[in-house]
C-alpha cells in the first residue's frame, strides 16, 4: 500500500485565491474517518450540510472537522 503524503501541498497550491489546503483537509478527514464507513461513496450526505461545507471550503473559512459527518464530506468531494 502506498502511503498518502498529506503534507505535499504548500502555499504553491493556490488557485484564484482559494487555498487547496482546505481541500487537503477534506481529503485528510475522509482518509482518517472513511475506511470503516460502509457505502461511503454510495450513500448521500445531508444536503444542507453539504452546501454549508462547500461554501466554507470555497470561502476559505475554517471548518470544524470534528462536527462534519463523513457522508457529507464525501458527498462534497464527489460533487465538487
Amino acid at each position: 500500500m502506498i502511503p498518502l503524503n498529506m503534507h505535499a501541498c504548500t502555499t504553491d497550491c493556490i488557485i484564484d485565491g482559494y487555498a487547496l489546503l482546505l481541500h487537503q483537509e477534506l481529503l485528510r478527514h475522509v482518509f482518517v474517518h472513511g475506511p470503516y464507513t460502509t457505502g461511503i461513496f454510495r450513500k448521500p450526505g445531508n444536503h444542507k450540510r453539504c452546501i454549508e461545507l462547500k461554501t466554507q471550503l470555497e470561502s476559505g473559512e475554517e471548518v470544524a472537522w470534528d462536527e462534519v459527518n463523513i457522508l457529507s464530506a464525501t458527498s462534497v468531494l464527489k460533487v465538487g
